[in-house]
């Protein structure tokens, strides 16, 4: 049969292969220097724009003091004196500004959204008429023809000079990922396109991402231009049926019905060095925004009912049962608001005023974003990712809470991924900060989240279990060390570790998609949580953190200074970035760290010391500032060889070290702890070494000394 998808009367038949055509037309149509100018046999094609409130401009000549999106607000520039109740000339119209030249027309005027900032266009007695040029907040404008203010097909949409979106009454273009694709919108039926091989494609156009496309097959079409203009006839031939496949145009990758969605999933365990390769490559690509690392696994029709006029969308996410997170939520997508709802005990439900997601095109893949600041949220509902906009949801990821999946019948089913990382204790300094990073993943089954599922803590520890709805609470679940190799297995309540005993990773498996995980047996002494407060250390001083006694030991330090006592050496082979070394001790804000310092200096000063001396400050030995939470760990000096719970403050300094400070870790132990990574490949017996950062200036004498032989200065 031939499908014809017809825009002109008039075509001009483009000769040539079918990509030299639409790459001709291309050319012309993305410049932004050239005008698209409307058919001029068409008088009926007027363009109506569902995705804004309003018409390109509007007026009003009466009372615009009522709540209707009408305003005095607005500065014009027209280059002539302005006539009351008229406006007429070349020019422009300005919006969100502080000027009122309303006041001075008496015409109250309106235009398509709050976010339009400027219209440039000719005006004939309050009506846009011929050529005009809208600029919104940000850098996208959209230029068109209008006739009496109403808009003529077609318009294009521009982000910085560069062409994303050609639009008219029956058909858009879109150019995704260098393949050029054509939107037959008057129907919501197909996508028709060019693959990387310029294979000609007809796709649904129900697709759960403008990226992924759901029962593609392989076709033919014509494609005829003229200027802005194009047609497209499609020959698909019945009597040679193509295979349905699903197409992923950011990777230009094929996933065929009746294939393996999982296919690179291996059911077998993996063992020894190699388990632990694959459970770090598998939480590379999580990290991920894109491309979806699921997007072979084949979404769920009818996600929310359809026969509901305002559907309802329940979202749980238990690590949200806090109280510092029962805050009001405002549901929003691009353009319209739909009410607010309360985080309750970490559960959310929208009942949206609206229809939009009943309808057949918007289906099987949804975006929530959670704009997070604790007094004001806002949740974002996504259900494509435009090109221009994947660049600023990256960034949402570096600061924001963020989940990521299927939903069936309003809830998440299905494999799904939250981003943004919240420390396990409620009560943490941190406890309030929001951490970059995958934070989850695991499967939901309508709206909970059960069987075996991966929570991902600040500093890169992983919690693993299965957890069955709850906040990672059982009796048999581990946290992983980043080197995922160290292991603590046991009891867990909402992440918070019991009770539990040191194991390793001894193997991985993949099953539909999730790995699974299997431990050694755990054994040695019983470790619990249980932080630091500015008073005491907890209750386990003198047990040494597992993660530190696996990779170093203790002895006198090779250092050749007075001040340098024990030392810190490997005792194994350290591979390069590795995460190998605690900093635990008192916890101290700013108030707490000045009555700690100011103790010290007193003792000092009664006992006569000069300011200048070691002795006279020692007090700040240990200070270790934890990054981005607000305060400070440290030991008293008098105590630093004493305690062993973790044992990074006894490395010594080196101008040249081969470790760092890593941030942040939150540990099953201690809560947050600062971590130390290796800068490079450490051999076993080798003294391990940091750079205390002290400045050269006002550091400890022997350092300033010490700076000035390595870097060869002197004093001033």
């Amino acid at each position: 049969m031939i499908i014809t998808y017809l825009i002109l009367i008039n075509i001009i038949f483009a000769h040539g292969t079918l990509k030299d055509d639409v790459n001709k037309w291309y050319d012309f149509v993305s410049n932004p220097k050239n005008r698209c100018a409307p058919n001029p046999h068409d008088e009926k094609n007027t363009l109506v724009h569902e995705n804004y409130k309003y018409g390109l401009f509007e007026t009003l000549l009466n009372d615009c003091s009522k709540d209707n999106g009408y305003s005095l607000n607005y500065k014009l520039d027209m280059g002539k004196k302005l006539k009351k109740k008229t406006l007429n000339g070349e020019g422009t119209i300005a919006f969100n500004t502080n000027t009122n030249h309303g006041f001075r027309t008496g015409v109250c005027v309106r235009t398509l959204s709050s976010d339009v900032n400027r219209i440039d266009a000719t005006f004939e007695a309050n009506e846009i008429q011929g050529y005009f040029k809208v600029y919104f907040k940000g850098e996208t404008t959209m230029d068109g023809y209008a006739r009496d203010s109403k808009i003529i097909s077609p318009v294009r949409y521009f982000v910085r000079e560069k062409l994303v979106n050609v639009t008219s009454n029956n058909n858009n273009w879109i150019k995704k990922f260098d393949y050029h694709s054509f939107i037959n919108d008057a129907v919501h039926d197909h996508i028709i396109g060019l693959d990387g091989k310029d294979v000609q494609v007809i796709c649904d156009n129900n697709g759960y991402s403008n990226y992924i496309l759901n029962k593609c097959e392989e076709t033919s079409y014509m494609f005829q231009s003229n200027s802005c203009h194009y047609n497209i006839q499609i020959n698909k031939s019945e009597s040679k049926p193509s295979r349905n496949f699903r197409w992923n145009r950011l990777r230009d990758e094929r996933h065929y019905n009746g294939e393996d969605d999982f296919v690179d999933c291996s059911k077998q365990w993996i063992t020894g060095s190699e388990a632990k390769k694959v459970i770090k490559s598998w939480f590379d690509k999580l990290q991920k925004l894109t491309p979806d690392p699921y997007w072979k696994s084949q979404p769920f029709s009818n996600p929310i009912d359809e026969t509901e006029d305002k559907p309802s969308i329940y979202v749980k996410v238990p690590e949200w049962n806090r109280s510092y997170l029962n805050v009001n939520f405002t549901a929003k997508d691009l353009v319209e608001d739909y009410g607010t709802q309360t985080n309750i005990d970490g559960e959310l439900i929208f009942k949206l005023n609206t229809t939009k997601f009943s309808k057949k095109n918007i289906q099987n893949y949804m975006f929530i974003v959670s704009q997070m600041r604790f007094d004001e949220s806002t949740f974002h509902i996504v259900y494509e990712i435009e090109d221009h906009a994947v660049e600023k949801l990256k960034e949402l990821l570096d600061s924001k809470l963020v989940i990521l999946g299927h939903i069936k019948g309003g809830r998440y089913h299905g494999i799904v991924r939250r981003f943004g990382r919240l420390v396990s204790g409620s009560n943490s300094n941190c406890a309030k900060k929001i951490f970059a990073g995958l934070a989850f993943i695991g499967r939901y089954d309508n709206g909970i989240p059960v069987g075996p599922s991966w929570r991902v803590v600040p500093g890169g520890g992983l919690l693993y279990g299965d957890i069955n709805g709850a906040e990672f609470t059982g009796d048999n679940l581990a946290y992983i060390y980043p080197d995922l190799d160290t292991v603590i297995i046991g009891k867990f309540k909402k992440g918070i570790l019991i009770e539990g005993k040191e194991a390793t990773l001894t193997g991985v498996r993949c099953v539909n998609g999730i790995y699974e995980a299997r431990f050694s047996e755990p054994e040695g002494p019983s470790y619990h949580y249980l932080p630091a407060t500015n008073e005491t250390y907890g209750d386990q001083p003198m047990l040494t953190d597992p993660l530190d006694k696996k990779y170093y030991y203790l002895k006198k330090s090779n250092v050749d200074h007075e001040l340098a006592d024990q030392g810190v050496f490997a005792s194994r082979d350290i591979e390069e970035g590795t995460i190998f070394a605690l900093y635990n001790g008192l916890s101290l804000n700013s108030e707490n760290l000045t009555m700690f310092n100011k103790k010290y200096i007193d003792e000092s000063q009664k006992k006569g010391i000069e300011d200048t001396t070691e002795e006279y400050i020692r007090y700040m030995k240990y200070h270790m500032n934890v990054p981005n939470c607000g305060y400070t760990i440290t030991i008293p000096p008098e105590l630093g060889s004493w305690y062993m719970g973790t044992l990074g403050h006894k490395f010594q300094h080196s101008f040249r070290p081969n470790a760092e400070f890593r941030d942040i870790l939150d540990t099953p132990r201690f809560g947050i702890n600062v971590a130390f990574r290796a800068l490079r490949d450490i051999k076993k017996d080798e003294e391990l070494f940091i750079n205390y950062g002290y400045h050269e200036n006002s550091g400890p004498p022997w350092y300033q000394t010490l700076y000035r032989q390595t870097y060869k200065t002197s004093s001033d």
